[in-house]
């Protein structure tokens, strides 16, 4: 339908990799028909809701589901720099923060 909504990707420990689509929920007209005053008017006005529950698309042992594929190879058609969307901002490691780390940033010694 060529909308815009808006998605969250979220990564596990465990290597899944997961989406949810958030909406937005819209409105939408279905039929015509004529009011007393001669206009064309919709019929019936009917929610559109594009939200999803938590769909996986990579699952612990890095195979993906078919919808996965199809979403990690249309993420990668998008170019960032000199990487695509799904290297980027999908599939990325996070570093894991080292306690010393967080006590005393400035201590070379560690």
């Amino acid at each position: 339908m060529d909308k815009k909504v808006s998605v969250i990707f979220r990564k596990y420990k465990t290597g899944e990799i997961s989406y949810e689509v958030l909406g937005p929920i819209s409105q939408r007209p279905f039929g015509e028909k004529i009011d007393k005053y001669g206009r064309i008017r919709p019929e019936v006005i009917k929610w559109v809701d594009p939200r999803t529950g938590e769909q996986l698309v990579v699952r612990s042992d890095g195979t993906m589901t078919p919808q996965g594929r199809k979403l990690r190879a249309l993420m990668q058609t998008f170019k960032v720099n000199k990487s695509n969307y799904w290297d980027t901002w999908i599939d990325r490691e996070f570093v894991t923060l080292n306690d010393s780390v967080a006590t005393n940033p400035w201590d070379l010694n560690t």
